[in-house]
């Protein structure tokens, strides 16, 4: 992952801007929680946090972990979870936390925009699979390669192939390209089997377009909503993939 603290600072700012990534993390958020709620989870893991736990958004449940590398952010899910013994929090990687993780009886796994983001990425998985019950469902998204706007951008000349480093890549020090072969592919090599794929929202335009989009004020919630929707059309075209599955 990039320096942890320059990465902190970066996503910090871009909440403070209120840009187009942070409606996005709201997108984000909105799946992670239908899932959540379909699957009845009642003990979770959170690998990575960000600025909002989950459990903020999420009241029903019997016991939630959180592993966070930024020490910011880990802070600010300690204070956010108060006095709620429900709730703990790990500063560290997940690979470091496996030890600490170890006694815990889990139903479900979040492992929300990050693999993408981490440079050996099976080892990743491979300490998620280690905490993973036979019941235990890993939900995991990270941008999909095969995004409109990225189909848009080869048609266009902008880029030589959809696997291309974009500008929001190299601001984060993205190191992962997946789309639904690729990241099947690397659940597999980890011993996983996949039980749900599929994308959401669909993006016509670069980040920092639809950054201009949305400071212009054409940007209304029915237009958000029409985009979450419109992947009935495009199914495999949305700017983010997720796939739900299970330890075999």
């Amino acid at each position: 992952m990039t320096d942890a603290e320059t990465y902190g600072e970066r996503y910090a700012q871009q909440y403070a801007e209120r840009s187009f990534e942070t409606l996005l993390i709201a997108v984000r958020r909105r799946q992670v929680l239908h899932w959540l709620s379909g699957y009845g989870a009642r003990r979770v893991l959170e690998v990575g946090c960000g600025l909002e736990p989950l459990f903020s958004h999420y009241g029903d449940f019997d016991a939630w972990r959180i592993v966070e590398p930024i020490a910011d952010f880990a802070e600010r899910a300690r204070q956010l979870a108060g006095t709620d013994q429900r709730i703990k929090v790990w500063e560290g990687s997940l690979e470091e936390q496996v030890e600490a993780l170890g006694g815990e009886t889990l139903d479900f796994i979040v492992v929300s925009a990050l693999l993408h983001e981490v440079r050996e990425p099976l080892r990743l998985l491979e300490a998620v699979r280690s905490l993973c019950a036979d019941t235990t469902t890993v939900h995991i998204n990270v941008p999909n390669m095969l995004s409109f706007h990225r189909l848009l951008a080869l048609e266009m000349g902008m880029i030589a192939n959809v696997f291309e480093t974009s500008e929001m890549d190299q601001a984060f020090g993205h190191y992962g390209r997946f789309d639904r072969e690729r990241l099947n592919e690397l659940l597999a090599a980890a011993r996983f089997s996949v039980m749900e794929c599929g994308t959401y929202f669909i993006k016509p335009f670069t980040h920092g377009q639809m950054d201009a989009i949305l400071r212009s004020g054409a940007f209304p919630p029915s237009l958000v909503d029409g985009l979450e929707r419109m992947t009935k059309y495009m199914p495999d075209h949305g700017c983010e993939l997720y796939v739900n599955a299970q330890k075999v």
